[in-house]
């Protein structure tokens, strides 16, 4: 159950990411973690991941709005 829970979270990350049209590099930098963070929880690899950074990012994800 866990692991479909985190799977659908790396499919939710890519989905949100692009609709609001932010690079991964884009995304990593308004959340202050590297893009290989980025690149490695899209890709569904959760090593040393902490909920407080997944919950983070999805945070950063739903306030964002493009500068107009």
């Amino acid at each position: 159950m866990i692991s479909k829970f985190l799977e659908s979270i790396g499919e939710w990350l890519i989905e949100t990411r692009q609709l609001k049209n932010l690079t991964q590099e884009e995304l990593a930098h308004l959340s202050g973690l590297h893009e290989g963070v980025i690149r490695r929880y899209e890709a569904d690899q959760y090593q040393k991941c902490s909920l407080a950074r997944v919950s983070h990012i999805c945070e950063v994800l739903e306030n964002y709005r493009p500068h107009t």
